[in-house]
């Protein structure tokens, strides 16, 4: 019977093959452990780079085995990786084109827009603002929205404590999962007007 990797498994194999690269002397429990994936799912998944040409397996003694990337592993993991750049750079697209989209909807007016929290949902949000021409500030630590202001929560930390009378909170992370790929929100949706 012919073993099948779980969906997903393009993923779980780029790791595997990457901490291979790494260290030519690591263990399946030390692939797991980096990898975040199980110590079965490795050697599933070490099994299914063998047969299809990408590792060898060198039995140094009775315990220890190399695992040795060949030439159509290292082509493999290339094209893991460049696929793996491609899907993380349509995903910035996808959510700069979010934010863009919430600001216009929320941010009519010319009213003012400041970004509450950090992490790289706050940048691909200053990002996506700039590119638009919305200039914005960001809000650090105990300074506040001010009154008229459209306020955008970039992270789940930042949703207390960042309000002001007059100012229209969103909570970005939950506007842009709601809307989702395709739009179709009506306006005054998922903002809240504090005070």
């Amino acid at each position: 019977m012919r073993e099948a990797v779980p969906a997903g498994g393009s993923e779980k194999e780029f790791a595997v093959l990457e901490e291979i690269a790494r260290d030519v002397d690591v263990s399946q429990r030390q692939i797991a452990r980096s990898a975040r994936v199980s110590l079965g799912m490795v050697n599933l998944i070490v099994k299914t780079l063998v047969r299809k040409g990408y590792v060898k397996v060198s039995r140094l003694n009775k315990k220890k085995v190399r695992y040795i990337l060949t030439p159509k592993g290292m082509t493999e993991k290339t094209r893991k990786a460049y696929l793996s750049l491609q899907k993380t750079l349509a995903l910035v697209r996808f959510l700069k084109s979010r934010v863009q989209e919430i600001a216009a909807r929320h941010g009519d007016g010319g009213r003012g827009i400041a970004l509450a929290g950090a992490g790289e949902i706050r940048d691909i949000a200053e990002l996506a603002l700039r590119e638009a021409d919305r200039p914005c500030r960001r809000i650090v630590g105990a300074d506040e929205g001010r009154p008229g202001e459209l306020v955008l929560v970039c992270s789940r930390a930042a949703a207390s404590g960042h309000a002001v009378r007059g100012a229209l909170l969103v909570d970005l992370v939950a506007e842009m999962a709601r809307l989702g790929p395709v739009s179709g929100a009506r306006p005054g949706e998922g903002g809240g007007r504090v005070g």
